[in-house]
């Protein structure tokens, strides 16, 4: 959005096309005005040389010839600004009779209007009319050969000036710009002042009927903007004022600039999302497949534009299908009823043109096939505004009021097809036809012409050469309005969208962070929910879920306390059972030695009493070992360094014979803070349990290595005996398990629990055969209070 307004203000104030094009406009509409167009008329004849008549006068003896060279100077010659007259060229032969011309009009009379005009700075040109009529511009030229002087023939050109009219048919066909063609948009309005009195105008619009001094610009060009209308003031000289004027639609425009460059970046940014995304997939489908999984925000954001969008192009489409339906059913309507008016004012006339006299049949289709009726044609069409075509009763064009078309050979001479087929061989009275020419469509009638008895002489066809220009037109409005408002709502649904998915997802995410705290340790809060909605409903059921887990962790924490006392009872129950039965055993066998005179009490009560001591010393073990299990989380922690733990072992066991405690110490001094008496317990068991691995070995030989490793340090205690099996492996901290014929199996239980404690890991490698070494690491000490020097802060 950010970038869109920003290119839309650019655009909008670097955008100076409309005002160049109200002034080529305003130019061209004084040119017409005003008597400077005599030196485009000069232009324009400057071609009319005796060397040109020289090599083609003779081609004005021919019907077809004489038309289209006199099309082809009118297209060659008066284009441009002076395609704002209506151009029509007589032609004379030398004794003044007229070759081929378009009407009746006789030399005499065009003779007479020359003398009756007046005449300009150019050669052989005249002014007729006034300042109302517009003028009239008449051009005589006296045609003479080159060689001899001899006069052969006479030409005369007459120029009227046309109002504004559509002409799409040149539009199209010729590619002309809108200047050329003498159209002005539908959406401006100008009028043009002669000496501050009006003096031609459109007829859309309240222009005033004559100028103050005031009101006349002082320089060349002047723009008059208000909330509605938009003026462009051109003072062309001469006494000559023209204003131009049209709706003030830049906030329209505005915000129609902006919809399109926002609907462009957003599609440019979708289709580089999609790219992106197809190309991270490496075109497989199932990666596809799981990356089209979106999340809620995203779905029902995109929901509801996609539904403004749709409901777009919905209306969109049956809205302008209702508009092509109405406009073709209105347009067929208005032709049908101006073709048959038009037809009707033809046959009247004709049959006023008809000589009483005549009567037979040959004369009726001489008359019907005459130039006269053809200009008589051509004359009500002009008068109706109307473009028509007339065929003959064999499909031939006889006359057209757009000649050139056929002349340029741009469309065919012959009539439709499958209209003439209709009308001529299926007797129908109208027939509608969808023709086009060159990019232009347009839809056309063509009607029979009736003569004396009822009997078909002709065909007419009219074409709606601006139909489909109407329609654009019709349908371009439309779409603009339509996409100005879907603009409006596109935006709105997208912050309605936020700001509905922001809301959702905020009440999910207090839900998410209320699961995220559930623990079966503690307390679990329920969820408060004011709301009675789909939401409050998921909060009634999750509430419903943390009561249940409450009891169902009271009730878990019970049975595993119970569980835990009933497998401690009989561990306990177990391991002092074993013990007592060889005591009982022996105390039986020394209660009957007694009462037998021949054994011998004091040797027996001796190696009894040495069991027993055994028996008891046992016992003594087994409630030391669980009484360390039970008391592993009652510490005493206590700042030492490892060798103050280490250095004792190693004097207690390297005094016996057969046994080798090797220990590497680190190059710096490692302290920890833990329980001493509990860790110093958990390298006496490792020390231990790697010294009983080696019972089948020569030598008992255990080595002990410590190293720094970044904050904590590592001590391994590596043995070389029997090693642990897999299966043993992965039960070895199990409390109760032992590969031994005797013990608790609670030794590596209470090193594992002693070593987490004091926020340390444990673990082992071991391989069958080779041996097993146990890893014990534990975290660095750091005396934040204590003073170091350099050295020693950067050792640490």
């Amino acid at each position: 959005m950010f970038f869109a307004a920003t290119f839309t203000a650019i655009l909008q104030f670097t955008n100076n096309r409309r005002l160049e094009e109200k002034k080529r406009y305003a130019e061209a509409l004084a040119l017409q005005a005003d008597n400077a167009g005599e030196n485009l008329v000069k232009m324009a004849i400057s071609n009319f040389t005796n060397f040109f008549w020289n090599d083609n006068f003779n081609r004005l003896y021919d019907d077809g010839d004489n038309r289209f060279v006199k099309d082809s100077l009118i297209m060659a010659n008066f284009s441009g600004f002076l395609n704002k007259f209506n151009t029509r060229i007589y032609t004379f032969d030398a004794n003044r009779a007229p070759l081929y011309n378009a009407d009746s009009t006789s030399f005499g009379l065009l003779n007479a209007l020359v003398s009756n005009s007046k005449p300009t700075n150019v050669t052989d040109l005249y002014i007729h009319g006034s300042e109302s009529d517009n003028f009239n511009y008449i051009y005589r030229k006296e045609i003479s050969s080159v060689y001899n002087h001899a006069v052969m023939g006479y030409m005369f050109v007459v120029l009227s000036p046309r109002k504004y009219v559509n002409n799409n048919l040149s539009l199209e066909l010729l590619n002309n710009p809108v200047i050329v063609t003498g159209q002005i948009p539908q959406n401006y309005s100008y009028a043009v002042y002669k000496n501050r009195q009006l003096f031609s105008n459109s007829k859309d619009f309240e222009f005033s009927d004559s100028l103050s001094d005031q009101q006349i610009p002082k320089r060349e060009f002047r723009q008059n903007n208000s909330f509605k209308v938009k003026e462009l003031w051109y003072n062309a000289g001469n006494h000559t004022t023209v204003v131009i004027t049209e709706k003030n639609d830049d906030l329209l425009s505005t915000v129609t600039l902006f919809a399109y460059i926002f609907s462009s970046f957003v599609v440019v940014i979708v289709l580089l999302k999609l790219s992106g995304f197809i190309i991270q997939s490496r075109f497989k489908w199932k990666l596809i497949k799981n990356g089209l999984n979106f999340n809620i925000r995203f779905q029902v954001h995109a929901t509801l534009i996609f539904i403004s969008l749709f409901s777009f192009i919905i209306i969109g489409i049956s809205t302008i299908s209702f508009f092509i339906s109405r406009f073709n059913k209105t347009n067929k309507d208005k032709l049908m009823q101006s073709t048959q008016i038009l037809a009707g004012e033809i046959e009247e006339s004709l049959k006023q043109e008809l000589p009483l006299n005549m009567k037979a049949p040959n004369d009726l289709d001489a008359f019907y096939n005459s130039t006269l009726v053809a200009q008589r044609v051509i004359e009500l069409a002009n008068l109706n505004k109307q473009d028509v075509n007339l065929y003959d009763k064999n499909g031939n064009l006889e006359a057209s009021s757009q000649p050139y078309i056929f002349n340029e050979n741009i469309v065919s001479n012959k009539m439709h097809p499958n209209a003439f087929e209709a009308l001529h061989g299926r007797h129908r009275i109208k027939f509608f036809q969808q023709e086009t020419i060159g990019k232009l469509k347009y839809l056309s009638i063509y009607v029979p012409l009736y003569g004396q008895n009822k009997q078909v002489f002709a065909y007419l066809n009219t074409p709606a050469l601006n139909s489909q220009y109407e329609l654009d037109q019709e349908i371009s409005s439309f779409l603009v309005t339509i996409i100005n408002l879907n603009a409006l709502i596109f935006l709105l649904a997208g912050a309605v969208a936020s700001l509905l998915t922001y809301r959702i997802t905020q009440s999910f995410s207090v839900i998410k962070e209320d699961m995220r705290k559930i623990n079966l340790g503690i307390e679990n809060e329920e969820i408060q929910w004011n709301r009675n909605d789909e939401i409050g409903d998921l909060v009634k059921e999750y509430n419903i879920m943390v009561r249940k887990l409450g009891e169902s962790a009271r009730a878990l924490a019970r049975s595993e306390r119970e569980g835990a006392w009933k497998e401690m009872a009989r561990q306990v129950a177990h391991e002092i059972k074993n013990p007592l039965t060889p005591m009982k055993l022996s105390l039986q066998f020394l209660q009957r030695s007694a009462q037998d005179p021949s054994q011998d009490i004091h040797s027996l009560s001796k190696r009894v009493s040495d069991m027993l001591i055994e028996q008891i010393d046992q016992l003594a073990k087994i409630a030391s070992d669980f009484s360390q299990f039970a008391n592993i989380h009652h510490t005493k922690p206590e700042t030492f360094t490892i060798e103050e733990i280490i250095r004792p072992l190693l004097l207690l066991y390297n005094t016996e014979d057969g046994i080798d405690v090797q220990y590497q110490s680190s190059p710096q001094i490692n302290t920890v803070r833990a329980d001493k008496v509990q860790l110093r317990r958990v390298f006496t068991n490792l020390i231990k349990n790697a010294l009983e691995a080696s019972e089948n070995m020569d030598q008992f030989a255990v080595s002990i290595k410590e190293q720094r490793i970044e904050k904590n340090v590592l001590l391994t205690v590596a043995d070389k005996g029997m090693g642990i099996t897999k299966e043993a492996a992965a039960r070895i901290f199990v409390p109760n398990f032992t590969t031994k014929t005797s013990g608790t199996g609670l030794g590596l239980a209470i090193c594992k629990g002693i070593v987490e404690n004091a926020g340390g890991q444990i673990w082992f490698e071991s391989e069958a055969g080779k041996g097993t070494t146990f890893y014990v690491s534990l975290p660095l000490y750091i005396d934040t209070t204590a003073e170091m020097d350099e050295e020693e802060f950067e050792d640490l």
